[in-house]
């Protein structure tokens, strides 16, 4: 080896040091930043008073609105499925659990998925409710873990 070539072989290893010394950096940075934001979103799920459960069929399930067909194709399946899951009881102790709520809630929206598109397919409605859900399900299911 020449000069030359030892002298672009040291600064190149010396350039990939500080490249992934910097790069490590700037990933822990992220991944802290990531646990403080699902901490604060945990703490939030605990100390509010609600959970999806109720909220969703108080939002879609109100008597004189337009909201009667995602009342239908979109609430209904998924408490029929927590109601064929749990009983009455389970469900009012699983409320005041909001993470388990909130878990329990996208578990029967999974079970149900086909069902509600279906739903909305027969009634030539849009499926932005259903797009609605599929975020709620990626949000909590990174969440979780």
């Amino acid at each position: 080896m020449d000069l030359q070539n030892i002298i672009v072989l040291i600064v190149t290893i010396v350039l990939v040091f500080f490249a992934i010394k910097y790069i490590t950096k700037l990933v822990f940075k992220l991944l802290i930043l990531i646990v403080i934001l699902l901490g604060g979103i945990i703490v939030y799920q605990q100390v509010s008073d609600t959970n999806m459960i109720d909220n969703v069929q108080s939002l879609y399930c109100i008597e004189g609105k337009e909201t009667s067909i995602k009342c239908e194709c979109f609430v209904m399946p998924i408490l029929d499925d927590l109601n064929s899951r749990f009983s009455l009881e389970e469900i009012d102790i699983m409320k005041s659990q909001k993470i388990r709520s909130n878990t329990e809630f996208l578990k029967s929206f999974t079970n149900v998925e086909k069902d509600i598109k279906l739903c909305f397919k027969d009634k030539d409605e849009s499926i932005g409710i259903f797009l609605w859900g599929q975020k709620i399900q990626l949000f909590f299911k990174n969440i979780s873990g």
